[in-house]
């Protein structure tokens, strides 16, 4: 399964990532905001963040349970990469992306626990039940 985080603010995605690493021990997660491919003009970075994305995606160590996660998709390359393999995609709770719109059926997420003041996002392990539920995993 494969989950592409979006919108929100970096350090709200990050949070995020991590819950979902912590619950699962097969999950991976690839850091599109990782220094050496945000260094250079941009266009050289947005070809080498779906560079980095699209060799992520087909690494998946032949196992049919990984979970694969995705930070700080910004583009909206990026996210059409990661619809085309199937991925949920999780707008966080936050401003949302100037560049990717939200779709019906992406999955709202927060952080923000027990006092989250928007009731419709989801907590990380709430979202994760809902997309394998929709994988009929």
């Amino acid at each position: 399964m494969i989950i592409g985080l979006m919108g929100g603010e970096s350090p709200r995605r990050t949070k995020i990532a991590k819950a979902l690493q912590a619950s699962s021990s097969t999950a991976r997660v690839l850091d599109l905001n990782y220094p050496r491919l945000c260094d250079g003009n941009p266009t050289r970075m947005a070809q080498r963040r779906v560079e980095a994305l699209n060799q992520f995606l087909q690494d998946d160590g032949g196992r049919a349970d990984e979970l694969q996660v995705v930070m700080h998709v910004l583009s909206m390359e990026e996210a059409q990469v990661l619809r085309a393999k199937g991925a949920f995609m999780w707008n966080c709770e936050g401003p949302p992306s100037k560049e990717i719109p939200i779709e019906r059926h992406d999955l709202m997420v927060t952080d923000q626990g027990a006092f989250r003041p928007r009731p419709h996002f989801l907590m990380p392990e709430e979202a994760l039940s809902e997309a394998r539920r929709r994988a009929g995993l």
